[in-house]
């Protein structure tokens, strides 16, 4: 997966990055971000940042939480399509047999 042009807006490692060298405890260390990637399709990712002991020095997890989002999402605007159909049918009664 090619990384370029990350979104600036949401991502804060740009403004913690010289932070975590002075001060590793002080910048968090796991940070969400959105990205464009090599085929130009917005990403979502999952990064955690930790300092080497007795370095400057940084190791880097990235992980693409793409799909997670979009079902997040997904559930969001469904949960909202329910509550206006409740909405809508206020004054009836709903009920569920149980099967088994």
């Amino acid at each position: 997966m090619g990384l370029r042009n990350p979104n600036v807006n949401d991502s804060n490692e740009l403004r913690f990055h010289p932070l975590r060298r002075r001060n590793p405890e002080a910048a968090p260390k796991n940070n969400e971000f959105q990205f464009i990637d090599k085929k130009g399709y917005v990403r979502h990712a999952c990064m955690t940042v930790a300092m080497l002991p007795g370095t400057a020095k940084s190791v880097v997890s990235l992980l693409d939480v793409t799909e997670r989002k979009r079902a997040e999402d997904a559930f969001r605007r469904m949960n909202a399509d329910l509550e206006n159909v409740f909405e809508k049918f206020s004054g009836c009664h709903w009920y569920r047999e149980r099967k088994g």
